[in-house]
């Protein structure tokens, strides 16, 4: 196993004077999609405008919403503290990738609506790291200081090693302070579509949940704080 590192040229990628641009274009981006134009053309033609390479291309993809968008979410979105005495329901790989992206020193960036998005991408398949026991317990830590009354936790069924990831989450889980659920199941998206207080950073998730909660963000600003976190709104 190995760690969820950065790309080779993410330090020029995302080095300070690029993130400046990448924040401008960000800013193009929202100001066109508040005007009715498609994610895909627009960042066709601000990435051209700009020259950016395809990893910056999809870190914009993954930050970018309208203005619209933002303020829907950030008005669902409450402090992970809340979830004391609730049940809290977890998009398991969104959530643990995102973890192990931060732990590994791969770039975190956070969009216009504030969520950590990650450029792993899972495609059907995933692999456990070295770091992938660590993250669960750094999550097991948050749980304790929160105190909801239960947690569950989905996961893709279908993609690769989801059974590992389970039975190692089953495990690590078993000396958390709440009932804990782990499973597999076909589309989690669908599972917690309308859910009270979900954990995700995806945002069709997010637009999906009657609220949310970003757990990943407040782990990383406790425990991971040589995490490589990337503020990419403009207004930053």
């Amino acid at each position: 196993m190995e760690s969820r590192g950065p790309a080779p040229d993410d330090v020029t990628l995302f080095a300070p004077a690029a993130v400046v641009c990448l924040r401008v274009a960000l800013g193009e981006i929202v100001w066109l999609l508040d005007r009715g134009y498609s994610l895909p053309s627009v960042l066709e033609l601000v990435g051209n405008r700009h020259r950016l390479d395809a990893r910056q291309r999809k870190a914009l993809q993954r930050a970018s919403c309208s203005t619209a968008e933002r303020d829907a979410r950030l008005a669902k979105r409450v402090a992970w503290e809340s979830a004391r005495d609730q049940t809290v329901e977890g998009d398991g790989f969104n959530l643990i990738v995102t973890l192990e992206s931060a732990v590994g020193g791969a770039p975190v960036f956070l969009g216009n609506d504030g969520a950590p998005r990650d450029l792993a991408g899972l495609r059907g398949s995933y692999r456990l790291t070295d770091d992938t026991a660590r993250c669960i317990d750094l999550v097991g830590e948050a749980v304790a200081r929160a105190a909801p009354s239960r947690v569950r936790v989905w996961l893709d069924g279908p993609v690769s090693n989801s059974g590992r990831l389970r039975a190692l989450w089953t495990e690590r889980a078993a000396l958390w302070t709440c009932p804990v659920d782990i499973e597999l199941v076909d589309d989690p998206d669908r599972v917690l579509e309308g859910r009270d207080l979900v954990v995700s950073s995806d945002a069709r998730v997010i637009d999906r949940a009657s609220r949310t909660t970003d757990l990943a963000s407040h782990v990383i600003a406790r425990s991971i704080p040589a995490a490589w976190v990337i503020e990419l709104r403009a207004d930053a």
